[in-house]
């Protein structure tokens, strides 16, 4: 029985040349992508989640490609992966930007994402760290958690018995 390289070049092209081609054109489109340097979060993770997919598949490879071409491409994808990299640390440097609102006195006051401090303050981070992600003073976050009535808990405030209880009474009421 003929092996897989030798049985596609019968068909026309080797089965090194196919996967040489179809990463050629995986990563010309996210170069392509990674040139805008526009991209969301969701983006450069995809991307990101692609590019690792693509190494762990040319290291499958060795039987296949020679290792000129397995070593080159491995070099194309980790300096993509790279450039990828430092797109999502920029990104996460950026600040949200800052939208201002009249209020009814005609003070000027921040508009903050109440879904998302909301979010931000049941996930427990703290003032500062919400402070940073939404680019407004810890005083802010403060004032505004205040105003919404939402209180920061404390991991103290409840037993491991609570717990345990609350846990049984979501369980009861997830099954009536």
């Amino acid at each position: 029985m003929e092996s897989g390289e030798n049985a596609a070049d019968g068909a026309g092209e080797s089965l090194a040349e196919i996967f040489q081609t179809e990463l050629d054109d995986l990563c010309t489109s996210i170069e392509n992508d990674v040139q805008n340097n526009d991209l969301d979060a969701f983006s450069l993770s995809v991307h990101q989640e692609c590019v690792h997919e693509a190494i762990q598949h040319v290291r499958g490879m060795g039987d296949v490609l020679s290792p000129q071409d397995q070593d080159s491409s491995v070099r194309r994808l980790v300096e993509l992966r790279g450039r990828i990299e430092q797109l999502e640390r920029d990104a996460s440097r950026r600040a949200l930007p800052q939208h201002w609102v009249q209020g009814n006195r005609n003070a000027w006051s921040l508009d903050l994402d109440t879904d998302l401090l909301l979010e931000l303050t049941e996930l427990r981070f703290t003032d500062e760290e919400t402070a940073n992600f939404l680019n407004c003073s810890r005083s802010t976050v403060q004032r505004r958690r205040a105003a919404l009535g939402l209180r920061k808990r404390n991991q103290t405030e409840i037993t491991h018995e609570q717990l345990c209880e609350l846990v049984l009474e979501i369980r009861r009421k997830g099954t009536e």
